[in-house]
């Protein structure tokens, strides 16, 4: 099972990046679904993703108390709007 997640999650990826040049694919679901195939895989790349620096920014609290501070949500949409501003 852990190998047909780990392919899975490879091929979400390639799909994922395949639409950061076509328009017609969203990249943002595939990638995210491949983060969620792999931490699921393994317990390897699930604590490789909890220890990332955007993790312990953004999501750990909400994670951890299901909320989110007013900062940690006009943040996360300020970079996402930032990103999406960067990219025309």
């Amino acid at each position: 099972m852990k190998v047909i997640l780990i392919i899975l999650s490879f091929i979400t990826l390639g799909v994922g990046l395949v639409g950061v040049i076509l328009p017609v694919l969203p990249t943002t679901p595939f990638i995210l679904l491949s983060l969620f195939l792999l931490s699921k895989s393994s317990p390897k790349y699930h604590n490789w993703l909890i220890e990332t620096r955007f993790y312990k920014n953004h999501i750990e609290s909400f994670h951890k108390n299901q909320s989110m501070t007013f900062k940690q949500k006009w943040s996360l949409c300020f970079s996402c709007w930032r990103r999406s501003y960067l990219c025309r």
